[in-house]
């Protein structure tokens, strides 16, 4: 239900561009890239120790991981300029790949440093497994919806600020789980299960603030900012919990037609 009423959310972007399409100047077309780091936080408390494998001092013992989400996009994306060009209204395609990690804070460098993932609990038996990393990469197709405004021209080009919705499909996924011993690698199916997939459905809001480079009517570069990248929905990692963030964006863009009003 929450899924579809975003979904509903990005209809009025849609209307808007239909009412005043005889109001539009000029339309682009344009192709994105882009990238976004979130802070994230663990689903696997209970099961996750950076330093010793018991369910004592639960906080310190996590406190020793560094968890890591970010997600890379390529697109193409419209846009309609309206209100004498000072709005741009776009919306395209976007395939996304979301990647997160959790390892020993030292795990970056190379270090064999381990953690515990705790595998099996039946009366006075425990068993854990020494992992040096779990990361998941998940790949989508998606359809942002933006809305900008342009402030006026400058020596530099347009300074606009940015604000968009972004709705994704998950095509596929895969966890790899980095054993601290070879012969470990049996239990990567298992392991896997344990962490689970994402949901089908991703969202994210986010705003930004950028730079149009380019004179009007033209090919132009826009350079952005993106700030703050909120995730709305839940599930979208199974291996963390991503919460908010920042990026970049860029996107290069060629007119595709124009229209003058009639007076």
């Amino acid at each position: 239900m929450k899924k579809k009423v975003l979904f509903l959310l990005a209809l009025p972007f849609f209307s808007l561009a239909v009412s005043y399409t005889q109001e539009s100047k000029q339309k682009f077309i344009g192709i994105e890239t882009g990238i976004d780091f979130l802070t994230g936080d663990l689903p696997l408390k209970e099961s996750i120790r950076g330093d010793v494998p018991s369910y004592y001092n639960t906080g310190v013992a996590t406190k020793n991981l560094s968890i890591l989400f970010y997600k890379n996009y390529f697109g193409i994306k419209t846009e309609i300029m309206l209100f004498s060009d000072k709005l741009g209204l776009s919306g395209g395609f976007r395939f996304t790949n979301m990647h997160a990690s959790i390892g020993k804070n030292s795990y970056l460098t190379g270090t064999s440093d381990f953690f515990y993932l705790l595998y099996n609990q039946s009366g006075n038996t425990t068993e854990y497994l020494k992992l040096k990393d779990i990361s998941q990469t998940s790949n989508y197709l998606g359809i942002p919806v933006e809305l900008r405004y342009l402030f006026r021209n400058t020596d530099i080009g347009r300074f606009y600020i940015k604000t968009g919705v972004e709705f994704n499909y998950r095509l596929q996924t895969k966890t790899n789980i980095g054993f601290y011993n070879e012969a470990m690698n049996t239990f990567q199916d298992n392991v896997s299960k344990m962490v689970g997939q994402p949901g089908s459905f991703s969202s994210f809001f986010y705003g930004a603030f950028g730079l149009r480079y380019g004179k009007p009517s033209k090919p132009a570069i826009n350079l952005e900012l993106c700030l703050p990248t909120v995730v709305l929905s839940k599930a979208t990692s199974g291996l963390v919990i991503p919460q908010s963030g920042g990026g970049v964006q860029v996107v290069i863009q060629i007119p595709i037609k124009q229209e003058f009003n009639k007076q």
